[in-house]
């Protein structure tokens, strides 16, 4: 399609126009909200400062308190509350005593991710009973050697207990 051009107008200044267009199509936009900051503090987790919990030693720990079936196992990998790793030990776990110190182990689909328990040298078990959002047990372990399972086995991961503590 052909254009006229006026007296007034010429070749270069549309195109200048026209570079100035484009110019204002391609500067992106800022729009600056002003929202008040407001400062949040975290509140402390129920389950290390609450007076619910009695500290019991590790060895006085009745191999029954923890019932697979009857609750969740859950790993918990780090200790501050907005950077941890929680994980459900899935194939199960259960209390015992190994080279005579109190352990768990814990037991871990093949199919679940296992990277940070592998890198952990702490962590901690806490066991929630069907139907409870808080923990009947706290246990925090320190993790020791275990083998690699075989392919398409859970794995095994076992704690020795440094410190207990029961819901009252």
């Amino acid at each position: 399609m052909a254009t006229s051009l006026s007296a007034n107008q010429s070749a270069p200044a549309i195109a200048t126009k026209q570079e100035e267009q484009k110019k204002q199509q391609n500067t992106p936009v800022v729009i600056a909200l002003q929202q008040p900051v407001i400062a949040v503090q975290p509140t402390a987790p129920a389950t290390t400062t609450s007076p619910e919990y009695a500290e019991v030693a590790p060895t006085e720990l009745s191999s029954n308190l923890i019932q697979m079936g009857a609750g969740k196992l859950v790993l918990v990998i780090g200790s501050d509350e907005f950077n941890m790793t929680m994980m459900t030990a899935n194939a199960g776990g259960s209390l015992g005593n190994m080279s005579g110190k109190p352990v768990i182990f814990s037991f871990l689909s093949p199919d679940q991710p296992y990277e940070a328990m592998e890198n952990a040298e702490t962590y901690t078990v806490r066991f929630y009973p069907a139907n409870q959002s808080q923990p009947s047990v706290i246990l925090k372990c320190k993790k020791l050697p275990s083998q690699t399972p075989m392919e398409g086995q859970p794995r095994m991961y076992v704690g020795e207990i440094t410190q207990a503590k029961v819901k009252k």
